[in-house]
């Protein structure tokens, strides 16, 4: 994006009930392809990742839509 955003954007049409593990890895993943040895972590870009799921990730909940951030368990710092 214009902003220096990097988007991963996945459409998935096979249920998959890993689907939050693979999301987080493919979001690492962008993170690490952006630094070389040696360079300052000031290189690092935002990254987003939008998944279009034709399955529901959580049966229990009614909503559509869901929103993660990565948190410091005890502060709620999100990074």
């Amino acid at each position: 994006m214009n902003n220096n955003t990097e988007i991963d954007i996945e459409i998935q049409l096979a249920a998959m009930n890993i689907w939050a593990d693979r999301a987080l890895f493919y979001r690492a993943k962008m993170y690490t392809e952006q630094i070389s040895a040696g360079e300052d972590y000031t290189v690092f870009k935002k990254c987003v990742s939008i998944s279009i799921l034709d399955f529901k990730l959580f049966e229990q909940e009614p909503e559509f839509y869901s929103r993660f951030h990565i948190r410091e368990h005890y502060q709620g710092i999100t990074i």
